[in-house]
């Protein structure tokens, strides 16, 4: 098994841990996030935080 698979499997494990309300506490966080850097005020940040698959479509495009 490939590394990125190792870690994709992890970040699927840990996803599955955290409560629904959390997680999309967390999504909404980052559509906010992504209205700051749409309007210049923030950078964008150049890491995913998970498969394009599980983040809502305004993200996943990026």
């Amino acid at each position: 098994m490939s590394d990125k698979k190792k870690l994709e499997n992890i970040l699927e494990e840990v996803q599955a841990k955290i409560p629904v309300h959390r997680r999309l506490r967390i999504e909404e966080l980052h559509q906010k996030f992504e209205k700051f850097a749409d309007k210049g005020l923030v950078e964008r940040p150049t890491y995913k935080l998970a498969p394009a698959s599980s983040l809502p479509k305004c993200l996943s495009s990026h």
